[in-house]
């Protein structure tokens, strides 16, 4: 949910990030961490932005809904 709300935006304050997935902030770490040490993520000092890499995942997603959509 995380990179698809990042995937929309591209970058996001941490605030805002926080409150659209309804985290409090130690919970936001928890979650950005590994997306970071992944190259999924970029983190700024209050802000996170969507890498290339983290973008990947979420168009095969996207491209996976259009597919049952188109069936149901």
């Amino acid at each position: 949910m995380l990179l698809v709300v990042l995937a929309c935006e591209r970058r996001l304050p941490q605030e805002q990030l926080r409150r659209d997935t309804g985290v409090d902030a130690g919970e936001l770490h928890v979650l950005l961490t590994p997306l970071d040490e992944r190259g999924h993520v970029v983190l700024g000092a209050d802000d996170a932005t969507i890498t290339v890499a983290g973008e990947r995942p979420i168009a095969a997603l996207w491209t996976v809904q259009e597919r049952v959509e188109g069936r149901l």
